[in-house]
């Protein structure tokens, strides 16, 4: 008599193209992942760097100077955007994904 024991040669092959597929699709969506997460992190590290240097300008009246700063390989720049009703400094930088990317925050002019 025989035994059958284990899987056919055909059930382990059609086993390994379905999980060849899916491991295909997922891994190039984990790095959009984490690319997101990266931008996301670098907006999130503008809004605190812009949100000092408008305290340091708009409350303890430091100065404004043009600014760049570098923080984790990322080069910000802060310029000064004005309209007839708003005063506000503007931060721009190009994201490790390449893209570049610009966030202002604004004040009422009195």
């Amino acid at each position: 008599m025989k035994k059958d024991s284990g899987f056919s040669f055909i059930e382990i092959m059609i086993s390994l193209v379905i999980f060849s597929a899916t491991v295909s699709i997922i891994i190039p969506a984990i790095v959009k992942v984490q690319e997101e997460r990266q931008s996301i992190r670098e907006e999130r590290l503008a809004e605190e760097i812009i949100q000092l240097v408008m305290y340091r300008t708009y409350v303890e009246k430091v100065p404004f100077l043009k600014e760049v700063h570098v923080k984790h390989g990322v080069t910000y720049s802060i310029n000064v955007s004005e309209t007839p009703n708003l005063d506000g400094l503007c931060i721009s930088w190009e994201g490790e994904n390449r893209r570049e990317y610009e966030r202002c925050l604004y004040k009422q002019k009195k």
